[in-house]
């Protein structure tokens, strides 16, 4: 079963597609945010701080890789975590994956990522970017 069939529709029926006409056509259909605006989202980086309260997947009391489900629950102790193989059963025992003496999982507090990096010149004047008019800012 197809979700977006009539939009679909609307692409398949030009030839070419500009990036441009992209843009609008997901403007019209869809709720976008532009991480590039750091006023309309915060990034933010859980990985490096989940790395200071959070044991290693390899070292969790299941297998994660043929896990198919994880119950994640917040307890007064940490996080408690339970991974299922099968979608019907529920037989695996939730336990806490905080390592020790790292604190409650109140007190993470992830840094803010800053967007957007320094474009190489090099690679600009190698692939031509700067005379495709769709990529000039105004």
């Amino acid at each position: 079963m197809e979700f977006l069939p009539r939009l679909k529709k609307k692409i398949r029926k030009k030839e070419v597609v500009q990036p441009e006409e992209y843009v609008n056509f997901i403007e019209e259909n869809f709720t976008a945010w532009n991480i590039a605006d750091p006023q309309t989202v915060t990034v933010c980086d859980w990985r490096k701080e989940s790395r200071k309260y959070l044991k290693p997947p390899g070292s969790w009391h299941f297998q994660f890789n043929p896990s198919k489900r994880f119950f994640m629950k917040k307890t007064k102790n940490g996080i408690s975590l339970k991974g299922e193989v099968n979608y019907k059963s529920e037989c695996g025992i939730p336990r806490t994956v905080n390592k020790k003496g790292s604190g409650t999982p109140n007190s993470i507090k992830p840094s803010i990522v800053t967007v957007g990096k320094q474009i190489n010149d090099k690679k600009l004047k190698k692939y031509r970017w700067t005379t495709k008019e769709a990529l000039q800012n105004d």
